[in-house]
Parts: structure tokens; sequence; C-alpha cells
């Protein structure tokens, strides 16, 4: 193989020994960093020419806190032996600060203050990564975008957290956290696709402060408190997936807003299915089911339409709908639930949409029940169970 004076010439003037270095003009540079012989990621990352992608290759288990400064970098675990770095205590394990185009990949990222940090940030990837033993966060983005995919998230505090931040999280495990396990806070977005949020100490989701969170066939369950917590003006779309056997609401809107459909199951929750107070909520073609508080209930000027779906053997009412709130319902199947079907009560409404009926039948208590004068439904001609005496039109 030819080899011109000048790629010889940039190969001698990065060459450091112990580090194995493969640096040609014009091309992406390539060190492997041998963690059992004492070499560091953090000296690799100040060899090359900064203009041009590195590529850092990890073998064994380096003991260090990274920083990551500059763009195109990646890390990325040995195919064969592993690549594992250990953070101290007192810092991040992995810190990315104002550098774009960082790519994580094939590693096992374990303690630290937060197991990634990434601030100021425009593009990161996090792949095929095992991330643990955190003591705040194992992702901790702030003012930040990031990819994470197909990644294993179990620490000390939250999974995933977000600071008016931007993620995208595939096909990731975000389990056994000791707080939450993905957090959005300040105007932060998630997209979440078939994750599994399950066994966190607190809520599975949580989003505040004008939040977003758009999730699609994502398994939630056996999390510490509720599955899905929405809440301070944030919105959630949840769309095909499993909310199941939390320890308190599957779904919790408070002064937010939700859209529920497209085929989920919220199952066997300890609290109700779906619970909320000064909200907006739409329930579309999805399954409430065996839940132990209610099926769904609203509360204080609420409005919840509940359309084409199942709400059916839950511990208490399959609907409530209270404190000047009002429901739509619109080919609704509300049987089999221990108490009322549909519950209105302090001014309550309820419309229905012509001329498709639903049925209200098996239920413990009424089909429908008005425990007040003011409650009133628009026709009850298309609701097929019993009705209370105190239920009147509008």
């Amino acid at each position: 193989m030819r080899v011109t004076r000048l790629t010889a010439a940039v190969a001698a003037a990065f060459f450091v020994p112990g580090l194995s270095i493969c640096v040609a003009a014009r091309e992406a540079q390539t060190f492997t960093v041998n963690c059992a012989r004492g070499q560091t990621i953090t000296k690799a990352l100040e060899l090359g020419d900064s203009r041009k992608p590195m590529l850092v290759v990890i073998r064994g288990t380096c003991n260090e806190d990274v920083a990551i400064m500059r763009d195109d970098v990646t890390l990325q675990g040995d195919p064969t032996v592993g690549g594992t770095i250990n953070g101290s205590s007192t810092g991040n394990t992995i810190n990315i600060v104002a550098a774009d185009r960082v790519v994580l990949d094939r590693l096992t990222i374990n303690g630290g203050v937060n197991g990634v940090r990434i601030a100021g940030t425009l593009s990161v990837a996090i792949a095929n990564s095992e991330i643990r033993g955190a003591t705040q966060s194992g992702v901790a983005l702030n003012n930040a975008h990031a990819s994470i995919n197909n990644c294993t998230i179990e620490n000390a505090g939250n999974g995933v957290s977000l600071q008016a931040a931007t993620a995208r999280l595939q096909n990731n495990k975000i389990r056994a956290n000791g707080w939450q396990g993905v957090s959005l806070n300040g105007r932060s977005h998630i997209s979440s696709n078939d994750n599994t949020i399950t066994a966190n100490r607190d809520v599975g989701i949580f989003a505040a402060q004008n939040s977003n969170v758009s999730s699609f066939r994502d398994t939630i369950s056996s999390n510490g408190a509720v599955g899905v917590m929405v809440v301070g003006a944030s919105y959630a779309a949840l769309n095909r997936g499993t909310i199941a056997s939390n320890s308190g609401h599957g779904v919790y809107v408070g002064s937010a807003s939700a859209a529920i459909g497209d085929g989920s199951t919220i199952s066997s929750n300890q609290g109700c299915g779906v619970y909320g107070d000064f909200v907006v909520i739409g329930v579309a073609d999805s399954t409430i089911t065996g839940n132990q508080g209610c099926g769904v209930s609203v509360y204080l000027g609420s409005s919840v339409a509940l359309n084409r779906s199942t709400v059916n053997g839950n511990v208490g009412d399959g609907l409530a709908v209270r404190a000047s709130s009002a429901a739509h319902i619109e080919a609704a199947t509300i049987t089999n639930n221990t108490g009322n079907g549909i519950f209105l009560q302090a001014g309550s409404k309820l419309l229905t949409q012509p001329p498709l009926v639903s049925n209200l039948n098996g239920n413990g208590g009424w089909g429908l029940q008005c425990t007040d004068g003011e409650s009133s439904v628009e026709s009850l001609a298309l609701l097929n169970g019993t009705v209370s005496p105190g239920c009147t039109g509008f």
C-alpha cells in the first residue's frame, strides 16, 4: 500500500505510545483506548484534528469522568470485550457540553451524579447501552436534544430527565429507577415509541410546565405511583400503549390535557384508569378495565369525551363526572363496573352523540345516576341501561 508523505506526517504527529491510532488525511480518526493498560478516554479526546470526526473505541473498564466539548465524537464499546465507564460519585460520568453530533454506542455507563449529562447540544445519540447507578438521573438533558435507542436505564434517581429539552426514546427499558422513569419540565417534549417503563419507584412518565408527551406502543406498568402524570398546562397523546398495574391511577391529568386512543389499554391500576381535575381529556377506541378506583373520573369544570371505547369491570363507577364537568359519549360500552355506569354530580352534564347508542347494562348501580337537579342529560333515548329518577334533560 502506498502511503503519501502527508499521510505519514499526520499519523506521526498524532501518535502517542500505548494508543492505537488510525488517521488518514481527510478521513475520520479512530483511537482505541485500552483501559486495562491505564489509557484514558479523556486523553484520547485531546488528540487528533478537531476539524475531523473522531471515533474512540473503548476496551475494558475505564474509571474516569469524561467531558466531551467538541463536535463529531463517537464513543463506542469494543465489539469483542465491551467498553465500560465508571464515573466518580461527585461528577457526571459523561458530560456533553455544547458539542454536536455526538454518539455513544455499545457502552456500559455506571455511577456519577448523572450517567450522561447533555447541555446546550443539538444532536446526541445514545444507542445499545446500559446506564446504571447515577444518583440523580441516568440521562439528564438541559436545553438539548437527544435520541436514545435500545438502552437499559436503571438509576437511583430519575431514568431520563428533561429541562427545556427534547428527546426521542425508542425500544428502551427504563426500569427500577429510584424516582421517575421519565421526567419533563420547562417546555420539554418527548417522542416515546415501543419503550418499557416499569417498576420505577414513583411515576412512569411525568410531564409538567407546558411539556408535551407523544407516546406510541409504550408499556408503562408496575410503577410505584401513577403510570402517566400530566400537569401544569402540559399535554400527552397516548396511543396503542398499555398502562397497567401501577400503584396509583393509570393516567392522572391536572390543569392540563390528554388524548388517549388508537387501541390503548388501561388496566389493573390501583387507582382509577383515568382521573383528571380542571382538564380536557379525550378517550377513543380504547379499553379501560379492571382498575381498582374507578374507570374514568373528571372533576371541577373538566371535559371528557368517551368515544367508541369500552369501560368495564372496574371497581367503582365506570364514568364519574363531578363539580360542573361535562362528558360526551359516542357508542361507548360502560358495563359490569361495581358502581354506576355513569355518575353525574353537582351540576354536571352528559351529552350523547346521535344516532349512536351507548350500552350501560350490567353495572352494580344504575346505568346512569344523577344525584342532583342541576345535573342533566342531552338524550336519554341513546342510553341502553337503567336511569335513576333524578336524571332530566336540558
